[in-house]
């Protein structure tokens, strides 16, 4: 879902969550993964299907990446055009719901205080 609120800034990361969900993973394997979450966080869409991209969004060798992406990739759903993760996806769906809130509550506020706000034309004078 591409949406013009910047998500990008910050990337909230449950910890508990996390640790419990990849405890079986090795060290190169929390790097692969934190750097393909934080891709997917980033770009807002999901990971490539292609092996040599994700490798290099994971920033290892082909060979390395082969050998360890059936346990990074229980992570995520295949879909038609790549790689989807449910969780990334609900965490952006929040990140987007508080950064339009701020952005309308700040819009209100702006407009209370300083009587500014977006210019209704009065219904005459649009219908000439």
């Amino acid at each position: 879902m591409t949406d013009k609120v910047n998500v990008t800034t910050w990337m909230p990361i449950y910890i508990g969550d996390y640790l419990t969900a990849t405890s079986h993973l090795s060290t190169t394997g929390h790097g692969a993964y934190l750097l393909l979450i934080f891709h997917y966080w980033t770009t807002k869409k999901e990971l490539p299907q292609d092996d040599k991209r994700l490798a290099r969004i994971a920033r290892l060798s082909l060979d390395e990446w082969m050998e360890i992406k059936p346990e990074i990739l229980d992570f995520f759903i295949p879909t038609a055009t790549g790689w989807e993760h449910k969780r990334i996806e609900s965490e952006m769906d929040k990140a987007r719901k508080f950064s339009r809130n701020r952005k309308e509550s700040g819009r209100k506020g702006a407009e209370k205080r300083w009587g500014k706000g977006p210019k209704v034309v009065p219904f005459e004078e649009a219908s000439e």
